[in-house]
């Protein structure tokens, strides 16, 4: 055992210093023993005067931890000397148990599990010691242990690797909800609610936005009861800068798209659900709500070419993302159907139903199923293991006009015959598919079987 060259220097090093238990030290030995390759971590006992540059990082019930810079340092194996040597200073964190004194069993216990968790949280562990003063044992972990911790509130980061913090960011929105009102208690509430509700250092802050802070506001479309305005935010969102300082700043002048809609508060509010409630396969991303006169208004992200491709599981191509934006806005109501971009592995039991000239019709399970209006819950959930027809065009990997022409034919408006859920991709064959609803009872199966011969891309479905 090439480790075996060492340990009279180690047990020398232990001589005057010796822990006065004997099961640590049965523990210790136990754990060096099963040092097989040059490339262990040696297991040891460290006398606390090793430990210079105490700093308390956080207090607990049961246990406190502390960063450290162990003097003689950690024991490893130099390649090019061939043989053990230290690692002077090495920073360390220190986990004291309380009582831990009175527990030896519990205390080795609290060690074996972080040897056993050292594959999954990549965090080693160096050796055990005790605490002079109060006689309590503590563990030596790798210093990443202790910058899982926030040192502000002293706790846990929700994202470790990005230095982020749930609780402090909560507290931030918390204290700033005085500085800002849409003098509309209902809308106050709603955005309150959504910002308490972040989960993740990279999620949407939804704000309210005063009308002031937009600059060169033009119109591009009226859908209905509602208006669309490409328009410049001054102050522009919120993100969370983990590059610089790990801080939430601002985007100034960043392109939005205002939605502004002819609604009563609660009617409004729904539909602005529609867009946050469940994110994925919703390209719309919600920066806030302002108000413009008497129209409540939904201030959306604009995606730039180089924002179009960070989303996960959504299309590449740019007309199809320009599309789905488009129908995107043309909810108006609560009832309306939210036309989505659905993955291809959301189906399930795809069997054919028919084949024309231009396009296959298949019936299948959407796994997740389409959003929906729940009226008693008062807020949007998805219908799943939904039956849904799939219509897939031949020959549709550049996709074209006549495809998303096609798309736009079907409705979304809820009370419609012609209803359209979204659209997908095959990822083998990458023909684009509309996502169209299934009528119950076989009536488009028997629409198939009547009108197979001339089945192809310009007849539409008539009757479901």
């Amino acid at each position: 055992m090439i480790y075996e060259r060492y340990a009279k220097k180690l047990f020398t090093y232990w001589l005057y210093n010796l822990p006065t238990n004997e099961k640590v030290i049965d523990f210790i030995q136990q754990m060096q023993l099963k040092v097989n390759y040059h490339y262990d971590v040696v297991f040891e006992w460290v006398p606390y005067n090793q430990f210079n540059y105490i700093k308390e990082i956080r207090k607990g019930n049961f246990s406190s931890v502390y960063s450290a810079i162990w003097e003689d340092g950690l024991l490893y194996f130099d390649d090019n000397k061939k043989e053990w040597t230290r690692k002077s200073n090495t920073e360390v964190t220190l986990k004291y148990l309380y009582n831990s004194k009175n527990n030896i069993n519990e205390f080795l216990d609290k060690v074996r599990t972080h040897l056993a968790n050292i594959y999954n949280r990549n965090i080693q562990v160096y050796g055990v010691s005790q605490n002079p003063n109060t006689n309590d044992y503590i563990i030596i972990l790798q210093s990443e242990y202790s910058r899982r911790y926030c040192e502000k509130c002293l706790k846990k980061y929700a994202n470790i690797a990005y230095k982020w913090c749930k609780p402090c960011q909560i507290s931030c929105l918390e204290k700033n909800f005085k500085n800002w009102t849409s003098s509309n208690k209902q809308i106050d509430n709603f955005i309150q609610k959504m910002q308490l509700n972040i989960n993740n250092w990279n999620d949407t802050i939804i704000e309210w936005i005063p009308y002031s802070k937009f600059n060169d506001v033009k119109e591009i479309s009226k859908i209905g009861r509602s208006s669309v305005y490409l328009a410049t935010w001054k102050g522009g969102p919120l993100y969370y800068d983990y590059k610089n300082g790990n801080e939430w700043i601002r985007k100034s002048d960043k392109k939005v798209v205002l939605k502004y809609l002819k609604s009563k508060e609660l009617e409004f509010l729904n539909v602005v659900k529609a867009y946050t409630t469940y994110k994925n396969g919703i390209i719309l991303k919600v920066y806030g709500i302002s108000r413009n006169k008497k129209d409540y208004i939904i201030v959306f992200q604009l995606i730039d070419i180089h924002e179009r491709y960070v989303f996960y599981n959504l299309p590449t191509n740019e007309k199809v993302i320009d599309f789905i934006q488009q129908m995107q806005l043309k909810v108006n109501y609560h009832y309306d159907v939210v036309f989505e971009w659905i993955p291809y592995n959301q189906f399930n039991d795809i069997e054919e139903v028919g084949e024309g000239g231009f396009s296959t019709v298949y019936s299948a399970i959407w796994k997740d199923g389409p959003l929906y209006f729940d009226d008693n819950k008062m807020e949007w959930i998805r219908k799943i293991n939904k039956k849904v027809a799939l219509k897939c065009l031949h020959n549709s990997q550049n996709i074209n006009e006549k495809f998303l022409n096609e798309a736009k034919e079907y409705s979304i408006d809820s009370l419609n015959i012609l209803r359209i859920h979204g659209i997908s991709q095959n990822p083998n064959t990458k023909n684009y598919i509309m996502v169209l609803q299934y009528a119950e009872g076989g009536d488009f199966n028997k629409w198939i079987n009547r009108n197979y011969e001339s089945f192809d891309w310009t007849n539409k479905i008539k009757k479901y």
